[in-house]
């Protein structure tokens, strides 16, 4: 294992996650103000598409340009077999669509849910050994905007939260055509939409207000248990419109804001068992309906205490899959003796990496990591840094990993990878 820099900057950490997490926020917002002006266009346009039929839409060439026929004729055949498996098992109740052996995943923003362009760039990339073969799409996010009305709790609906904004039925039926197995992600605690219509959910200040971070947004309180049935409630509609994963995301406590008047039980023991809590009882009623369960984690959490309740020693027999968060840019320099992080992701993937695989030791949770796709401050990431990233991965896991690019923008020769073993 590379050896750690004694004094790892977690300020410095903090700082770089909190400014990550604005700009996100921000591209978000564009894209959300964006896609709203052509939402109802774009509708009536997926509609139609769920009434043709699914074979002779995916798989008649009419996604990918002329030039990859040939391509497409062959991953067409096999989804195809895919596709027919996961019939077979559905039909039977036994279970949703199978998860492949190495998932290959990529995150696509709701805000893009109707661009119908956007999710045939998705489709165009799939492939049985090389390509995509899993979408990240989300369902709740920072925002604390929820991409559908369909089956959510009525607290969803009333406060706002819950939007039309893709036709879940419509996008998942044509990514299960396609091959694809889909993952939900579900943002937890941090939603500035219910922390502020029913504030006594919210984490407060000692004056009772609510508490909300740098970027002006307010959190769930993750102790306060009507928050965990809410949450468990949001995944459950997930499942209910063919979702096979529920990927959990900010599932922890703030770190990006004044906490010194935060009126919360902040000590290590509180944080862990209050994470360890919710996640343990969601996936109790998630389990039944044959979803899947997965964690987003900060990538140095496999052997820091960062006070945000993440211990994967106490997580490791909860969820069915650990997903720590490893991108360069948000690494201080020196960590793991790297000067510049960002400038070497195949060593700091590597290392972390390394770490997780210690600290799943024992565990029933399988690794599969998100990694970078996206530029950082000057340093591109493309297809080379990718590759350095996942060649890094399936050193220590052969059970996939996720890209992140906050804005869902990514070029085809970043989707496409080395044959694994």
């Amino acid at each position: 294992m590379q050896p750690r820099s004694p004094l790892v900057d977690f300020d410095d950490f903090i700082q770089r996650d909190r400014e990550a997490e604005i700009a996100k926020i921000r591209s978000r917002r564009a894209e959300r103000d964006q896609m709203r002006s052509v939402y109802r266009r774009r509708r009536a346009i997926a509609v139609a598409v769920l009434v043709l039929p699914v074979a002779g839409f995916v798989f008649a060439g009419k996604f990918p340009s002329d030039n990859k026929k040939s391509a497409t004729k062959t991953t067409s055949t096999a989804a195809a077999k895919t596709v027919a498996a996961a019939a077979a098992t559905t039909a039977a109740g036994d279970e949703r669509f199978p998860a492949p052996s190495e998932v290959r995943a990529a995150h696509f923003s709701m805000y893009l849910g109707n661009d119908q362009n956007a999710i045939r760039e998705f489709i165009a990339a799939y492939h049985p050994d090389t390509g995509l073969n899993a979408v990240e799409l989300d369902v709740k996010n920072e925002n604390g905007d929820i991409a559908f009305t369909e089956g959510m709790p009525s607290l969803a609906v009333k406060s706002g939260a819950a939007k039309d904004i893709y036709e879940p039925r419509v996008i998942v039926e044509q990514l299960h055509a396609a091959g694809f197995y889909v993952i939900g992600r579900v943002v937890s605690f941090e939603d500035p939409v219910v922390s502020e219509y029913q504030s006594k959910r919210a984490i407060r200040t000692t004056d009772g207000a609510v508490w909300k971070n740098h970027a002006g947004l307010g959190w769930l309180n993750p102790t306060n248990k009507a928050n965990w049935t809410y949450l468990a409630d949001v995944a459950k509609a997930a499942g209910g419109v063919g979702f096979d994963e529920i990927q959990f995301d900010y599932v922890r406590f703030p770190t990006d804001g004044d906490l010194s008047n935060v009126k919360l039980d902040r000590t290590k023991a509180k944080m862990e068992s209050t994470i360890a809590g919710f996640l343990k009882y969601a996936v109790g009623e998630l389990h039944p309906l044959k979803l899947r369960v997965s964690a987003d984690l900060f990538g140095l959490a496999a052997t820091e205490d960062l006070g945000i309740g993440q211990n994967p020693a106490k997580l490791k027999n909860i969820v069915d899959v650990m997903s720590p968060m490893i991108y360069p840019q948000g690494y201080a320099s020196g960590t793991y003796n790297i000067s510049c992080p960002v400038c070497n992701p195949h060593d700091l993937v590597e290392a972390t990496m390394t770490d997780w695989r210690k600290a799943a030791v024992g565990g029933t949770a399988e690794l599969r990591p998100w990694i970078q796709a996206y530029d950082w401050l000057g340093h591109p990431y493309g297809a080379d840094q990718v590759t350095a990233q996942v060649t890094a991965v399936r050193d220590h896991t052969q059970r996939g990993f996720l890209l992140w690019n906050p804005k869902a923008s990514y070029s085809p020769d970043v989707l496409q990878f080395p044959a694994g073993q």
